[in-house]
């Protein structure tokens, strides 16, 4: 949640045994931070890396390049997550997924999903 200031989350267990946050939160300054400094360069980077990889498969010329340039596309789009399991603690992973879920049944986009999702679907076959 936005809150004024940044605050510490605490989380309680309710009668479900599952963590359920009861205060705290970000300032609209820190998300707009995280969005500007975090998610608008990874986003930019799917994108660039999305289109690469399509020019890149779309002229390669014998069908074997075509599987190991495949390979290779699956080896950098998955090298992060090696990298975090190797590198993380043990502790600091058991805290993110004991982390509760996002809920995002109360968005303002909840009734034109569907047709985002096919618009998607569509936009990824053409670009095939």
């Amino acid at each position: 949640p936005t809150t004024k200031e940044t605050t510490l989350f605490k989380f309680v267990k309710n009668d479900e045994d599952e963590l359920e946050m009861v205060e705290g939160g970000f300032s609209g300054r820190r998300k707009t931070t995280i969005y500007l400094l975090i998610i608008l360069p990874k986003v930019l980077f799917a994108i660039g890396l999305l289109i690469g990889s399509f020019l890149y498969l779309l002229f390669t010329e014998r069908n074997m390049d075509v599987i190991l340039d495949a390979v290779a596309l699956v080896f950098i789009i998955e090298v992060d997550e090696a990298l975090y399991g190797c590198f993380s603690l043990p502790e600091v992973r058991n805290i993110l997924e004991q982390l509760p879920g996002v809920d995002a049944s109360d968005s303002t986009h909840v009734a034109i999903r569907p047709f985002l999702q096919l618009g998607k679907f569509a936009g990824s076959v053409m670009l095939v």
